[in-house]
C-alpha cells in the first residue's frame, strides 16, 4: 500500500529520454542512408564495368588495330622493283 507522503518510485537508469532515444534514431537513419549509399555506388561502378567489359572495343581502339596490322603486311611486301 502506497502512503502519501512516500515519494513516486525513481525512473529506472536504464530508460532513455524522448531526446536522447530519438537522437539514437536519427543516428541509425543516417548511418543506414550512409550504408545504403556506398552500396548503391558500388552497384553502379560494377554495373558500368561489366557494360565496358560487354561493350567491346572502341571505334578508335579497332582503327588502331586495323592500322597496326596494315602497317606490318606493308612492312613485309617485297618491293618488286
Amino acid at each position: 500500500m502506497i502512503r502519501e507522503n512516500q515519494p513516486a518510485p525513481a525512473p529506472s537508469t536504464n530508460m532513455l529520454t524522448k531526446e536522447a532515444a530519438d537522437e539514437l534514431i536519427a543516428a541509425a537513419l543516417a548511418q543506414q542512408a550512409h550504408t545504403n549509399k556506398t552500396a548503391m555506388q558500388k552497384a553502379i561502378e560494377e554495373a558500368a564495368q561489366k557494360a565496358r567489359e560487354m561493350a567491346g572495343l572502341s571505334r578508335e581502339e579497332i582503327q588502331r588495330m586495323i592500322n597496326v596490322r596494315r602497317r606490318r603486311r606493308d612492312s613485309n611486301v617485297v618491293d618488286p622493283n
